[in-house]
């Protein structure tokens, strides 16, 4: 019986800390489990720049920021951070997908 409960408390430690690392990743670095989308990347990028409208083209994404006119080049790593890089002058941006760019209320 001991040897029963040590089984299902070993178990239960392992889901437990299973579930924490998911939570974890899912609050820091949500693009590794749920993946790189144009609506997640704009959401990322418009964060005090204005509407923004992202593409993934075979070449990489390309975002427009709307208000602006601009247009970037993005380069999305597998952390989902990314460098923008703007076509048409000057002003690279950088940050990473955050989980309130995937989880939005719009």
């Amino acid at each position: 019986m001991k040897t029963a409960l040590k089984v299902i408390a070993i178990v239960s430690a392992t889901l437990l800390t299973l579930v924490f690392i998911v939570i974890l990743i899912l609050a820091t670095r949500p693009a590794l489990l749920m993946g790189v989308g144009p609506s997640r990347l704009a959401h990322s990028i418009e964060k005090d720049q204005g509407t923004v409208f992202c593409q993934d083209l075979p070449e990489g994404w390309r975002c427009k920021n709307v208000d602006k006119g601009i247009e970037y080049d993005v380069n999305v790593d597998w952390m989902g951070c990314w460098k923008a890089e703007p076509r048409n002058g000057s002003g690279r941006l950088e940050g990473c997908i955050e989980l309130g760019d995937i989880v939005t209320f719009d």
